[in-house]
């Protein structure tokens, strides 16, 4: 079999890259980033996706509360309690952070830790209610 020439290269990264889909972005191999709406539309889908919500109590309010179902880790505290969330490690993981910042920090903090599909929301939680998204996440039927 004859390796692939330079161009057709360019050309299947250019492939693989669509298929990752409109407002979604390549970070690293297991790290990838969402756009609220988006991530939205993909927990609809599999709602069984577990998220970590890695903002500080201080980012929670009221107005910006936690996602339903999804697992308060704040950030500071992540590399710690990765042995708690192990059973994670080859499932896809939604990052859920107060800014692209905390949550592309969060989400190469974990794909580094071997954490194999790791998405992070890139506009966070501004993004996420400035959005009208819900803060009430879909429900896995069993």
């Amino acid at each position: 079999m004859r390796p692939l020439a330079p161009f057709a290269l360019l050309a299947l990264a250019g492939v693989l890259g669509g298929c990752l889909g409109h407002g979604t972005l390549r970070v690293d191999a297991p790290c990838r980033e969402m756009r609220s709406a988006v991530a939205w539309e993909m927990l609809k889908d599999n709602p069984s996706i577990p998220i970590f919500d890695v903002r500080q109590p201080s980012d929670v309010t009221q107005r910006e509360g936690r996602l339903e179902h999804a697992i308060p880790i704040s950030l500071e505290r992540l590399g710690g309690r990765v042995p708690e969330i192990e059973r994670y490690r080859d499932t896809t993981v939604l990052v859920f952070g107060r800014d692209a910042d905390d949550g592309r920090t969060a989400c190469q903090l974990l794909s580094g830790r071997g954490f194999k599909y790791v998405v992070f929301v890139s506009d966070g939680a501004e993004g996420w209610y400035r959005n009208g998204l819900p803060s009430v996440a879909p429900v896995a039927h069993r």
